[in-house]
């Protein structure tokens, strides 16, 4: 699905050293309905590579792949790690945006919505502000909205950062079960090697600055997974392969 093949990107005339490189030759696949976690230090460069792909900023070198064509924005599905709800805007609306962009009415588009909202814990809750979510339901939302946006590969950079630890296990659980429902094809950002295990299929782990693919590791962990799998060896055996890697 996804290839990326010598990613760099550096910054020229920055600060006093004049120069800023941040990736470097960075090798990446990610196959059909995969789920692909990127751990790394902080600063390495992680949400660099989102933004690439995005668009948000231009490569320095390298290509990018989606199947056997040169990569799209619109081949991308965007979490950034905070939620950009418009408090202006009814939870409803707010996740129907996508929807909207692409032309849907606003009849079309709320039913779509409503339909869906059980799923993502929002039943009941599609005509409220935003601000009278909780921040896991604020979350569920933006993944929600995330999820009608048209790109074939979804990006979640740090989706459940801010969230207390007890919020954050039910959140991972949460999104488990929807991801049994509607295969989708994932890229992680997270700086918690609890939850790339336990979420994902392979781990990429990134260097210090400038980034470079330390190692690639597979989870062969079965599925469905729930909390009870972080207390078994296999678990705790993936675990250290990957601290053993970061230090």
């Amino acid at each position: 699905m996804l290839e990326i093949k010598g990613l760099c990107k550096s910054y020229e005339n920055y600060g006093k050293s004049g120069r800023l490189e941040v990736l470097d030759h960075i090798d990446m696949t990610v196959g059909d309905e995969e789920f692909v976690s990127i751990i790394g230090p902080s600063g390495c460069g992680k949400s660099t590579i989102f933004n690439l792909l995005c668009g948000i900023e231009g490569k320095s070198e390298g290509t990018v792949l989606v199947g056997k064509s040169p990569a799209k924005p619109s081949d991308f599905s965007y979490m950034p790690q905070t939620d950009l709800l418009m408090d202006w805007k009814r939870v409803w609306e707010n996740i129907a945006l996508p929807l909207k962009l692409r032309g849907v009415s606003k009849a079309e588009a709320k039913a779509r919505v409503l339909g869906q909202s059980a799923l993502y814990g929002l039943s009941g809750f599609e005509n409220a502000w935003p601000s009278e979510l909780s921040g896991g339901m604020r979350q569920r939302a933006a993944f929600f909205r995330t999820m009608l946006s048209s790109g074939k590969i979804m990006l979640l950079d740090e989706p459940f950062a801010a969230l207390d630890a007890l919020n954050r296990e039910r959140m991972q659980e949460w999104l488990m079960e929807v991801l049994a429902n509607e295969k989708r094809t994932i890229v992680l950002i997270t700086h918690s090697v609890d939850e790339a295990v336990f979420l994902s299929d392979r781990v990429y782990v990134l260097s210090d600055r400038p980034a470079k693919v330390k190692c690639a590791i597979t989870i062969g962990l079965p599925r469905p997974r729930r909390r009870k799998l972080l207390t078994t060896p296999e678990f705790n055996d993936l675990k250290a392969v990957l601290l053993s890697n970061l230090i």
